[in-house]
């Protein structure tokens, strides 16, 4: 379909290209519309940096200075954010995998594979040795079980 935005070319590794192909399948939008719509996120944050990236070309060397000092205190103040972020992206990975995993009938033990026995000790062990694995299976909040059963509503 014709338009009159401007165009741009982008090239990428295949690996990338891949990923972003199989993202966009399974939203079902092209590669060009997920693109479009990172940059419209990304967009002012990059707004905001090109306008003092500027200034600070205009700016005297001793500014610059300054500029630069506080721009490298401000990347290391948002690394603890940007691997906060990633730990709950890993949270909801798990999260979304567990409820595919439950959803399709395969118990979990935690355990890499191991076979679960009852009473969360596994048959090789002792009643008495107690299981070191954490095993959650979300807020308990499904549709049957959740506050409307406890209520008996």
């Amino acid at each position: 379909m014709p338009t009159a935005k401007p165009r741009v070319n982008v090239a990428m590794d295949q690996a990338d290209y891949d990923l972003l192909s199989a993202f966009a399948a399974s939203q079902g939008v092209s590669r060009a519309s997920v693109l479009v719509e990172l940059w419209q996120m990304a967009a002012p944050v990059m707004a905001r940096v090109l306008k003092l990236v500027e200034e600070a070309q205009r700016a005297r060397e001793s500014v610059r200075d300054g500029i630069r000092e506080a721009a490298i205190e401000a990347q290391a103040s948002m690394l603890p954010l940007q691997r906060e972020a990633f730990l709950n992206l890993d949270l909801f990975e798990e999260a979304v995998r567990d409820a595919i995993r439950e959803a399709a009938g395969v118990a979990d033990d935690g355990g890499g594979g191991a076979p679960a026995t009852g009473g969360g000790v596994l048959a090789s062990e002792s009643a008495t040795t107690p299981n070191p694995r954490l095993v959650t299976r979300g807020s308990g909040f499904r549709k049957g079980r959740g506050v409307e059963r406890r209520r008996g509503v």
